[in-house]
């Protein structure tokens, strides 16, 4: 496989999984606050509220049914596992790439899903390609980051 697109699999999976796990922790913390407000009402109100429950029970596991299958697409974009030198140097270029994506006001998650579906469907990362070929510094930290994920 060409070490370009080998890095550009390995930065879109690694993008792709930090906003997975941001949105799944952002579920969670809504779910939470919802039991607990259902909970409040349950207690000072009427019993009924618990019914509540069972649309977001429906719904909480129609999210973690898409975010498992979410994480499959990921999954299949890069196989193998993060070496802690690779997770340190993709870390390191994902904030540089974070900050020139906030400076275009496009939110990590919709970033990171334009960037797998053109993975998907074009078998390339065009759209991190075109930013990291606007950036003058992207570039040679791309070329740094590339080093990390030659041929297996």
């Amino acid at each position: 496989m060409n070490t370009k697109l080998a890095t550009a699999r390995a930065l879109t999976a690694y993008v792709s999984r930090r906003a997975l796990n941001f949105v799944t922790a952002a579920a969670w913390i809504c779910v939470g606050l919802l039991c607990l407000g259902v909970w409040a009402l349950a207690h000072f109100s009427s019993s009924w509220w618990w019914l509540f429950l069972i649309p977001l029970a429906i719904g909480m596991s129609i999210f973690m049914l898409l975010r498992m299958m979410v994480s499959r697409l990921i999954q299949g974009v890069h196989r193998h596992p993060f070496t802690s030198l690779q997770k340190a140097q993709l870390k390191q270029f994902t904030d540089k790439v974070m900050g020139l994506v906030e400076a275009k006001s496009t939110p990590l998650p919709f970033f990171a899903l334009i960037t797998l579906k053109d993975l998907v469907r074009h078998r390339d990362a065009s759209t991190l390609r075109s930013l990291i070929s606007d950036s003058k510094n992207l570039k040679n930290d791309f070329a740094d980051l590339e080093r990390h994920f030659g041929e297996r």
